[in-house]
């Protein structure tokens, strides 16, 4: 499904949030240390608040929810965060996850098989706007000795295949943080924190812009009702 295609069917399913002066939006925020924040100076200078603070100046009343952890892979996410996830009722949900992933070496076909798992049942079970990053490039880092960096850019680069794929497949929007970071990193290496891993508050600054500005066409529209899987399919194939 071609991206306008993807856009329009999002913003289709958003009205009735902005019809409504009642309703509380919920932003969820899952995934790895990057969307718990760990790198920036405080966790309001990391991209889930900096988002949330947005999304509080649009809407007359809101809630967040971070139920990222630091270290965890895709299997945590789907075993841990997914069910906290759905209880909350999330208008959006925003994942990062992957780069401990590359670390622990999922297999790329597991790592598949999982993320669309996971973005399948958020799009079953709740009516939210999903928007999922790819996984930076982690050569660009200093934590990353020379002999691993090739073989770091090359796993980032399979992964971010997949990540791509399975959110076409799904319709869930996708921020390219990979391509950002091999852009903005070798220009201000003070994006990244002084751990040499997390991305620094301006890396999380640049992080969050890229999230809103994807957002921005797709934010103003109408909240969706849940869909099956024979609906999901066939948004796929139209």
């Amino acid at each position: 499904m071609k991206l306008p295609v993807i856009l329009y069917t999002v913003k289709k399913r958003f009205i009735q949030i902005l019809k409504s002066s009642t309703h509380t939006f919920s932003y969820v925020a899952m995934g790895d240390s990057t969307a718990e924040g760990m790198g920036a100076s405080t966790p309001e200078r990391s991209y889930a608040p900096i988002v949330y603070s947005s999304l509080k100046e649009r809407y007359r009343s809101t809630k967040y929810h971070n139920v990222a952890r630091s270290g965890a892979i895709l299997q945590d996410v789907l075993d841990k965060q997914l069910p906290k996830t759905i209880e909350q009722n999330p208008d959006l949900v925003t994942i990062s996850v992957g780069a401990n992933d590359i670390v622990r070496r999922t297999r790329t076909d597991e790592y598949e098989r999982l993320l669309r798992k996971l973005l399948r049942t958020l799009h079953q079970e709740t009516s939210a706007t999903i928007v999922i990053s790819t996984v930076p490039d982690l050569s660009l880092t200093t934590s990353v000795p020379k002999l691993l960096k090739t073989y770091s850019r090359f796993m980032a680069s399979r992964y971010n295949e997949i990540i791509v794929r399975v959110a076409e497949e799904t319709n869930t929007v996708l921020v390219d943080v990979f391509n950002d970071s091999k852009a903005v990193l070798k220009a201000y290496p003070e994006a990244i924190a002084t751990d040499g891993w997390h991305p620094s508050d301006f890396g999380y600054a640049l992080w969050a812009n890229s999230i809103l500005v994807t957002l921005r066409n797709v934010i103003a529209a109408p909240k969706r009702e849940k869909v099956s899987e024979e609906e999901l399919q066939k948004e796929q194939t139209e």
